[in-house]
């Protein structure tokens, strides 16, 4: 018997399938087992069939899906025989074309074939017909109302006296129990015989006489993700399915979904017909909207919307959890969840109004999002001159001239800047642009806090060889730290006082797209008033306040935009952590939304 842990693709397995059909004579039947969801169906469909047909092998599908006797299965195996011959042979078909099976049975007079079979008059003809050269494929065993016992016992019958090839398809987990009340901690002891129930071991035995090799379906994910994708044959979706992974030649698509989605700690969850549903209802989505959007938004909705079906299939009582219009723990952190996506999946209701304003705000989010990727790109070269070339880092500080006029290049990168445009000016020159680029920092120098002054005071930096720089970064830092103002101003227009917990949430969520703007939200707080505050906020209180924070970073690449908010962070987390540790009066659920909060800001703090 074959291992159940050796997996096999489905060319491997059309072979050995196909070889055990021409060649097994050992009268028993095979089976395909897998869990529920995993495209046991769509593998026999799509690439099982059409391979025997191939091998001129034909093929009798059944699904054992709610009946109720032997006497419907086999009037099953008998009228999908009856089906095929049918959807060849009704005058006026188009060739290819198939007809549903509920037509057929309304037109059956057509062939003068009677449908409606008594038990005895089903078994005369069922031993009349001749399915030696076909293989009959039976799904869903598990799901069968008929007793497991009955059926194994038909199966056999079917392998053993009639000589019929049969595959039997099942999710073996669900029909094989454990005796519960002798069910030990050791896992080695729990997975032994011992402990299976009566109807299980009395299963087994029956199976180890009448199936000869148990096969594992494995499928290729990525491949059938592009296969589903490509079966909806809609326009966007197949657009997006354009780029190749250049390893094995599925889509990127299909390689984001298996890898970010799919494999994620807490969805892990490879169920296809969840996919489908979400790529259906993103589908549907598509053909709703009324204006263009850009191939990255429907990518991100389309992501969003497919790990949210796979979270609902785990959970159906799964909710909004947040007052933002994005959520990234209902879709994930990268392709988090649109709203106007949940409320279309789960209530179907649909306002263009809404998606289009979020589309909006979408846009503005991305530009910001690119202008600072093209900072982070020119800093790079500056930052690893010594690995570039000469022509490369001259046009470089050419840009990096023209943000310091534009004053996006964030001003706590200016310390580390200065560092090393100083040594390139030791090493290669440039002296008047770099120069320059010294005095428009110094004038963009304003009123900071005191956590930007650190940064700029404390970075890391090259060294500098000649005294000559060492003098000039020394007066550089120094007229600079001169420049600067310690103010208060900066901080957020918030009243950090329990009785205004509500209106202070009401006003970061309202500005939390100039946070991103500013890049900025955390080192604009007053951390230690907003310690005392946490010390007196009731359970509410301080769920709310962790709402607030996730309206604000709840969404994909916040490195990219708050990292000056990480030392804010972390002095916040640490006093969040002493009041934990001592409590001053706080009760158990006030503890645990301070513990919430805590594991919350620690994973904003190890993204950035």
């Amino acid at each position: 018997m074959i291992h159940e842990e050796v997996k096999m693709t489905p060319t491997e397995l059309n072979d050995y399938i196909k070889d055990f059909f021409v060649k097994n004579k050992t009268r028993s039947a095979l089976m395909l087992k897998a869990p529920w969801g995993t495209g046991k169906s769509y593998y026999i469909q799509n690439d099982l069939i059409p391979d025997l047909k191939k091998n001129n092998i034909k093929s009798v599908v059944v699904s054992l899906y709610g009946k109720k006797d032997i006497y419907e299965v086999s009037k099953s195996i008998f009228l999908e025989s009856k089906i095929k011959f049918l959807n060849k042979n009704i005058r006026g078909a188009a060739e290819g074309k198939i007809f549903g099976k509920t037509i057929i049975k309304n037109i059956a007079h057509f062939c003068n074939i009677d449908l409606d079979i008594n038990k005895e008059d089903l078994q005369n003809i069922y031993e009349s017909m001749d399915l030696s050269k076909t293989m009959v494929i039976l799904e869903d065993l598990e799901r069968s109302q008929v007793d497991i016992l009955s059926i194994m016992g038909y199966v056999n019958n079917l392998v053993e006296q009639d000589k019929i090839k049969v595959l039997l398809v099942a999710n073996e987990d669900e029909i094989i129990k454990y005796d519960k009340n002798n069910n030990k901690d050791n896992k080695e002891k729990e997975n032994s015989e011992k402990h299976f129930t009566e109807r299980t071991k009395e299963y087994l035995r029956i199976k180890e006489k009448t199936i000869s090799d148990t096969l594992f379906f494995s499928p290729n994910i990525c491949k059938s993700i592009d296969d589903i994708f490509s079966s909806f044959n809609n326009e966007k979706l197949n657009e997006l399915l354009k780029d190749k992974e250049s390893c094995d030649g599925y889509s990127l698509l299909s390689h984001k979904i298996k890898d970010n989605i799919m494999s994620n700690a807490d969805i892990d969850n490879y169920n296809l017909r969840s996919l489908i549903f979400g790529c259906q209802k993103t589908i549907d989505l598509f053909e709703k909207n009324t204006i263009c959007v850009d191939k990255s938004f429907l990518m991100q909705m389309l992501l969003g919307n497919i790990a949210f079906s796979l979270r609902r299939k785990i959970d159906e009582t799964i909710s909004w959890d947040s007052n933002n219009d994005i959520s990234p723990n209902l879709g994930t952190f990268d392709y988090p969840l649109f709203k106007f996506s949940f409320n279309y999946i789960c209530y179907q209701t649909f306002n263009i109004e809404e998606m289009n304003d979020f589309y909006t705000r979408y846009l503005r989010r991305e530009s910001i999002k690119k202008e600072y990727t093209k900072v982070t790109n020119q800093l790079k070269i500056i930052y690893a001159y010594l690995e570039n070339s000469e022509k490369d880092v001259k046009e470089s500080l050419l840009t990096i001239k023209q943000f310091l006029k534009e004053n996006i290049l964030p001003i706590h990168e200016y310390g580390k800047l200065a560092n090393y445009l100083i040594s390139i000016k030791e090493n290669i020159g440039c002296n008047n642009i770099i120069d320059e680029c010294k005095k428009i920092m110094i004038n963009n120098i304003g009123e900071l806090d005191e956590s930007t002054i650190d940064l700029i005071r404390t970075h890391d930096g090259i060294y500098l060889s000649s005294n000559t720089s060492k003098t000039e970064m020394n007066d550089f830092m120094e007229e600079m730290l001169n420049k600067i103002k310690i103010s208060n101003k900066n901080l957020l227009p918030l009243d950090y006082s329990t009785k205004h917990v509500d209106d202070d949430y009401k006003y970061i969520y309202k500005n939390k797209d100039t946070f991103v703007s500013k890049r900025c939200f955390a080192n604009k707080l007053d951390i230690e008033k907003l310690a005392k505050l946490l010390n007196q906020c009731s359970a509410k209180q301080i769920k709310k306040i962790r709402i607030a924070f996730r309206s604000v970073y709840s969404f994909s690449n916040i490195k990219d935009f708050f990292a000056m908010d990480k030392s804010s962070l972390t002095k916040l987390n640490n006093k969040i952590k002493h009041i934990i540790d001592h409590p001053n009066g706080q009760d158990k659920i006030q503890i645990l939304q301070l513990k919430y909060l805590f594991k919350y800001l620690e994973q904003i703090i190890n993204k950035l």
